[in-house]
């Protein structure tokens, strides 16, 4: 499993400033993890984000 600095969690109305924030961890090397596709509700964490 790949290891991430971040986790973002995020409402889906909130996109425009998780942008902004993934776009300064880009320009400073910090990994992330952020759910494009969405999560399914009771879907295992890790099996998804790997």
């Amino acid at each position: 499993m790949k290891k991430y600095d971040v986790f973002i969690s995020y409402s889906r109305k909130d996109t425009a400033v998780a942008d902004k924030i993934c776009a300064a961890f880009d320009r400073n090397n910090i990994s992330y993890f952020i759910d494009r596709q969405g999560i399914a509700g009771g879907a295992e964490f890790p099996e998804s984000i790997d």
